[in-house]
């Protein structure tokens, strides 16, 4: 896998940690050049260089963007409102977000059984496209507020889920790993 450019992830971080450039090197055994260069003049960074950064030196903000920007997956806000809104405030967008997708979910459930039995139709597929990106706003935001809430009491998503997984796996929702 080639490198991906992720200088504004991690000025970013080190903005949020109050870190130096030269710490992130220094802990990750990388040229204060070199990592000058992901931050300041948008080289590519190796898919290991940027996972070592975040076992290093990283947050769950920035391993969340790493997971995305390498793997495509689910991350939490980044933008304005996650900066500047408190757990509280991120609900409301949270309400929003699940007020749109509920209002859909009757004729959803809907397709979703008959899609059992029957192709949908390119209209109905539109239709089911749509209410997974309301799902998706959704979770967003309940990520960013779980990120937030982990913040504030100085726990990493990462110690949470591990916390968590015996729960997940007694209750079917995980499988038990090796």
């Amino acid at each position: 896998m080639k490198g991906k450019v992720i200088n504004v992830e991690l000025g970013s971080l080190l903005v949020r940690k109050d870190i130096q450039q030269k710490e992130i090197a220094v802990n990750t055994k990388t040229s204060v050049s070199t990592l000058n260069g992901y931050v300041k003049q948008e080289h590519p960074v190796p898919i290991s260089k940027a996972a070592l950064i975040a076992e290093k030196n990283g947050d769950d903000i920035f391993k969340g963007q790493m997971s995305y920007e390498f793997f495509g997956f689910i991350k939490s806000m980044d933008g304005l409102v996650a900066d500047n809104c408190s757990p509280t405030e991120l609900d409301v967008y949270q309400k929003k977000e699940s007020n749109e997708r509920k209002a859909c979910k009757d004729t959803i459930e809907i397709l979703l059984v008959e899609s059992k039995s029957r192709d949908l139709e390119s209209s109905e597929k539109d239709l089911l496209k749509t209410y997974v990106i309301e799902f998706m706003d959704e979770i967003i935001v309940e990520l960013t507020i779980v990120f937030s809430i982990l913040k504030i009491i100085g726990v990493s998503i990462t110690q949470i889920m591990n916390e968590r997984m015996s729960y997940w796996i007694s209750k079917r929702y995980m499988r038990k790993g090796n």
